[in-house]
């Protein structure tokens, strides 16, 4: 039974933290106008697409992973306690 837990505690938190990255790279682009400058074509939005990538700053992206990811154990912890 403690393995499942784990295993069920490990996918939320990856789960906290994968919807931390998906919502910085939505919110990024928009504050920046990214999107509104790459979907003239295909080919246009993919060279916006990986210059983006390419000048973006990595450290916020962590920062919010990481404090994701204890939201998400302390919440599973609190789950867990009260059942």
């Amino acid at each position: 039974m403690g393995g499942i837990i784990k295993i069920v505690m490990l996918l939320m938190v990856l789960g906290v933290g994968a919807v931390g990255i998906a919502v910085y790279w939505i919110l990024k682009p928009l504050e920046s106008g990214f999107l509104s400058s790459a979907n003239t074509s295909t080919s246009v939005n993919m060279t916006n697409y990986y210059g983006y990538i390419e000048t973006v700053n990595y450290w916020p992206v962590l920062g919010w992973i990481t404090l994701l990811s204890i939201f998400g154990f302390a919440i599973f912890s609190v789950v867990k306690a009260k059942s």
